[in-house]
């Protein structure tokens, strides 16, 4: 589509030489501007209405979290964790079922070499499975003597 002004004139745009059906389908010969971005609008409504959205991942998984936004959910209801909170889990569901050192957690939420008590870490993961809930707070597991991990096979037809 070309864009065309003759001196006195509106803007009008020309179509190029049609190879498919679909080329053309927004624009025709000498329509103006305004017609054609209209017709632009229209089509990107219908398209999309007509593309089906993909899955979400929260319908696919227990617990979801999208660290790039930094949301958690949990059962597709979302979770209002502090900054540690939703580190802590993150790190969890980013490896199911590997078990991480109370040292290791500290580590990777404060990002500080691991000084001190590691009770730190159980306080963080209480308030984390308090916000869970009853339904979901299974997942985070304790292995004793070691640390935590997050398995999500321990929530038996959680929908």
């Amino acid at each position: 589509m070309v864009l065309d002004r003759h001196w006195g004139e509106p803007w009008t745009t020309t179509a190029l030489p049609q190879r498919h059906p679909s080329t053309n389908a927004i624009s025709r010969k000498d329509t103006h501007v305004s017609v054609t971005y209209a017709r632009a609008h229209r089509l990107r409504l219908r398209l999309r209405h007509a593309i089906p959205a993909p899955a979400s991942p929260r319908a696919t998984a227990p617990v979801h979290v999208d660290p790039a936004r930094r949301i958690a959910a949990a059962g597709g209801v979302e979770l209002e964790l502090t900054r540690l909170e939703f580190d802590l889990l993150a790190r969890l569901v980013a490896h199911p079922l590997q078990v991480f050192s109370r040292d290791q957690l500290l580590e990777a939420v404060w990002q500080q070499p691991a000084v001190g008590d590691g009770r730190t870490v159980d306080v963080l993961m209480t308030r984390v499975r308090r916000k869970l809930g009853p339904r979901f707070r299974a997942l985070l597991a304790t292995v004793r003597g070691v640390g935590y991990k997050y398995d999500p096979g321990r929530v038996e037809a959680w929908r």
